[in-house]
């Protein structure tokens, strides 16, 4: 009874394995194939959530597919990061093996650009940019603790050198 036990869980493990592996040698697949056929600098992350992988592939059907591609040049924003999650992406196992898939039907994408605080300023002709967010404070400005106005956190504070008439004025 301990043999089969054992050698279910060895088989289990096995499984196991192969699944994570053949999971993560289709993220790098996808990355290449995404950093060729984008012209990016470098290979963008790509992640494939969901268990089993196998299963998916199988499917042709992919639960979550995140990409992170950094350092993406952009003529009018400089260098910035894209970020995509496709959900529900269709896409057949031996296309994406052979490199022949050109596009993928997802039901759901949420993108994202994000622009650094640098290439932001760069824009805007303020090279001492800084972004942060503002302190969390309930005060309504009466002077007493925790007042009932809104907070402010969720907000953005932008910080830099710009001029002001004939001076330049930190704001």
């Amino acid at each position: 009874m301990r043999k089969l036990i054992l050698g279910l869980v060895v088989l289990l493990g096995l499984a196991l394995l192969v699944d994570f592996g053949a999971a993560a040698w289709s993220e790098y697949r996808v990355s290449r194939a995404l950093r060729e056929g984008g012209a990016l600098t470098a290979d963008p992350a790509v992640t494939i959530h969901g268990f089993p992988f196998l299963q998916q592939a199988r499917n042709g059907h992919y639960e979550n597919v995140e990409i992170r591609a950094q350092g993406v040049h952009s003529d009018m924003l400089g260098d910035i990061t894209i970020e995509a999650n496709l959900i529900g992406a269709h896409a057949q196992a031996a296309d994406l093996l052979d490199g022949s898939i050109r596009s993928v039907p997802v039901d759901l994408l949420y993108g994202r650009v994000r622009i650094d605080a640098t290439e932001l300023g760069r824009l805007y002709n303020i090279p001492d940019l800084q972004i942060s967010a503002p302190p969390a404070s309930k005060s309504d400005g009466t002077g007493g603790s925790g007042g009932s106005g809104p907070t402010t956190a969720g907000g953005v504070v932008l910080t830099g050198t710009v001029p002001v008439g004939p001076v330049t004025a930190q704001v």
